[in-house]
């Protein structure tokens, strides 16, 4: 039997880090997606939680278990190292390492990672993500985002890349990743660093040499600026990706009309991201800009209720 084509996951807390409402906040993403997803556009979409929180997180989304095709899975399940007791690693860098883990291990094809705070906006389908065995890719200029540049000078500093970037970079999430590419980086890791590539990131923030270490050269990676470099390195890009907005894939996964700060907020028109006028298929309503997640169904409720009706 070929495997699955495309998964989905998403890092959960019941407490998100920094004390978000991350919870309640993906309810608002599974909201959308019930209403705009085709059915059968995922084999699953596993849930990746602390092991202690996911009886409670299951019952609590109980109602999208079955048109989402929700599975959950511990964390350490994927990575053991992140059950040790006071390790120092939370918030955003845990779930960039659980999101390369999961689409590791993962059966499918494809995964596409989700984090609470995306919004579905458009109707979409497995064909609109994945068309001829190649997924999805967006890219944007690597300025245009203030950590970028750090996360990739990071990243080739830790694959030992020196090739340039062209100024361009894959978009952050929601992200489609080639499992293929992901089980082919982990390898590179193991074996550039003789362990496991998951200790070897963790051991940057845990190390007695991480104060001496600067931040720009070792500890200010990412995922996706990891994932990215290496296939672009070994020329795996066109292989397993086809660029967003092409005559082939015509749509976009995030929206350039998204909120990733608190001054977006004002001039944010989610009509836009809504309608035709805007080729995304999510927008982000980023959580660190502390909005409630009751503040963001306001403005958006009645664009998903008029759907439903």
């Amino acid at each position: 039997m070929s495997n699955p084509v495309l998964n989905a996951m998403m890092p959960l807390k019941l407490t998100g880090s920094y004390g978000l409402d991350d919870l309640n906040r993906c309810k608002i993403l599974f909201q959308t997606l019930v209403v705009h997803m085709r059915p059968g556009t995922f084999d699953r979409f596993d849930i990746v939680a602390p092991e202690g929180e996911i009886a409670e997180i299951k019952s609590r989304l109980d109602s999208f278990i079955v048109p989402l095709r929700l599975g959950f899975i511990s964390e350490t399940s994927l990575i053991p190292e992140l059950g040790k007791p006071k390790l120092p690693v939370r918030g955003w860098r845990r779930q960039m390492l659980l999101k390369l883990a999961y689409a590791e291990k993962s059966e499918a094809n494809f995964v596409l990672v989700f984090d609470a705070d995306v919004i579905c906006t458009k109707d979409f389908g497995l064909s609109d993500l994945v068309r001829q065995g190649k997924g999805l890719l967006q890219r944007h200029a690597i300025m245009t985002v203030p950590n970028i540049p750090d996360w990739f000078l990071c990243s080739m500093s830790i694959l030992g890349i020196r090739e340039g970037l062209m100024g361009q970079a894959m978009s952050v999430t929601p992200v489609l990743l080639s499992t293929d590419i992901c089980r082919a980086l982990a390898e590179f890791m193991r074996k550039r660093f003789r362990q496991q590539w998951w200790c070897y990131l963790i051991s940057l923030d845990t190390s007695l040499l991480r104060n001496v270490w600067p931040k720009r050269e070792r500890r200010d990676w990412s995922e996706y600026s990891l994932y990215f470099l290496y296939a672009q390195r070994m020329n795996l890009l066109e292989r397993y990706h086809v660029e967003s907005g092409s005559p082939e894939m015509p749509a976009m996964l995030v929206s350039d009309n998204s909120v990733w700060y608190d001054h977006d907020e004002p001039a944010w028109r989610p009509q836009v991201c809504f309608s035709d006028a805007d080729p995304a298929i999510f927008v982000v309503y980023q959580s660190s800009t502390g909005a409630k997640p009751e503040k963001v169904w306001a403005r958006i409720h009645q664009f998903v209720e008029n759907k439903n009706h």
